[in-house]
């Protein structure tokens, strides 16, 4: 009876044994996760998105910001060209800003992709930029070449007035002098009335920041009669 017992108090000891043997080799065997940050989405610090700029020189500095939590030093691919799909242009960029050539009259593309140490990326999106042709009174004299739709491409030699008129040699290529008075940022450029001939001409139009030409609507007229409605876009040569 008393071997019975100490067999039946063995055989329910045993189970409990067995249950603290397997929950110790679990507690052992459970992993220890570490959580790491990454680079936040960059966002465009300079040129904004969709700028309109002027550029000193040929070059222009791309900067945007990006932090992550744990520290890491920056590190980024940066990728920038004339396509809405910029390609790569530098890899392992060690700043928050790359250095890119530019030309005027152009819209240009970029993004970055941040990549932290342990390899975790996170891309922004696409950006763009335009830069655009500054005015400048000094660059509204000289030789231009005259588009005239449905009738020709010929020369003006365009002089300086004063501060902000110049004088035009050929007008209609017909030999005409005529003036052109511009307002301080080129938004506005006024044809002043004339008559030669028996031709009365009057006009107005705005320099092209985005290609550096300037166009003047002109409208050309013998008493009530209307001889020509048109415009005229310099392009210096």
């Amino acid at each position: 009876m008393k071997n019975m017992k100490r067999k039946i108090l063995i055989a329910a000891i045993l189970p409990v044994l067995f249950g603290l043997l397997v929950l110790q080799s679990c507690t052992k065997e459970t992993p220890i996760f570490k959580v790491y940050n990454s680079f936040t989405e960059p966002t465009a610090a300079a040129p904004l998105d969709a700028a309109k700029i002027f550029a000193t020189g040929t070059s222009v500095d791309l900067k945007w910001a990006s932090t992550d939590a744990d520290g890491d030093a920056p590190k980024a691919n940066v990728y920038f060209g004339l396509d809405s799909n910029p390609p790569l242009f530098k890899s392992g960029v060690t700043a928050l800003t790359q250095t890119v050539t530019v030309a005027t009259g152009k819209t240009y593309y970029w993004k970055v992709v941040m990549i932290d140490a342990n390899n975790v990326t996170i891309t922004s999106p696409v950006f763009s930029f335009t830069v655009l042709v500054k005015f400048d009174m000094a660059n509204m004299v000289g030789l231009f070449d005259c588009n005239e739709p449905g009738y020709a491409h010929y020369n003006c030699n365009i002089t300086k007035v004063n501060a902000t008129t110049v004088s035009n040699d050929n007008f209609w290529d017909s030999g005409w002098t005529v003036q052109y008075v511009f307002n301080a940022d080129g938004s506005l450029i006024t044809l002043t009335p004339i008559t030669i001939s028996g031709y009365s001409i009057t006009g107005t139009g705005a320099f092209d920041s985005m290609t550096g030409q300037w166009r003047v609507h002109y409208i050309v007229m013998q008493g009530t009669k209307l001889i020509d409605d048109n415009t005229h876009t310099f392009t210096k040569k």
